[in-house]
Formats: structure tokens, sequence, C-alpha cells
């Protein structure tokens, strides 16, 4: 949480950078204010989503389907239909997630 508040901060002062502020004046008209204030407003809005979005994947989802891949593996596979590939490219969709 605040690697992202961190990200929005440095965001937010390199466009006040790159306007300006600060280095040759010391105001942002109104019409340029305005249009940070939407940028902004959209950004957070949209990181805080896909920051939500990732949680609920990681949390909700990624397990179920190591779940299913496991008992895939151990129940459903016999020795009279064993496939090489299948449980292979199983493994691989099971592996390491970030």
């Amino acid at each position: 949480m605040f690697e992202a508040t961190s990200e929005l901060v440095f965001l937010l002062m390199l466009i006040l950078m790159a306007k300006g502020f600060t280095v040759t004046r010391g105001r942002i008209s109104a019409s340029g204010s305005i249009k940070l204030a939407v940028f902004m407003t959209v950004y957070v809005f949209t990181y805080a989503a896909l920051f939500i979005y990732q949680a609920y994947v990681s949390l909700v989802l990624l397990p179920a389907g190591c779940a299913h891949c496991i008992y895939t593996l151990k129940f459903k596979l016999t020795r009279d239909d064993f496939d090489f590939f299948r449980p292979i490219g199983e493994w691989v969709g099971c592996g390491p997630q970030n």
C-alpha cells in the first residue's frame, strides 16, 4: 500500500515539475489545475481498481485453479488413459505466481 502511495505522489510531483510549478512559476492556471485534478482522480481510481482486482485474483482464483490441477493429477488420471502431455501442461499452469 505504501508503494502505491509513493508512486502516486511521485507521479504528481513529476507532473507538477513538468508544468513548471515551483521551478519557474509559483502558480498553475485554473484550467491546468482542473486537468491535473481530473487526471489524478481517474488515475487513483484506476490504480485502486487494479490493486483490488489483483488481490482478488491472487487470493481467490489462483488457489482454486491450483487445487483443481492437484485434484486432476491425483484422482482423475489412471494408468490406462495416461497422457504424457496433459500432466506437464497442468504442472506448467500451476507454476509459481508473483
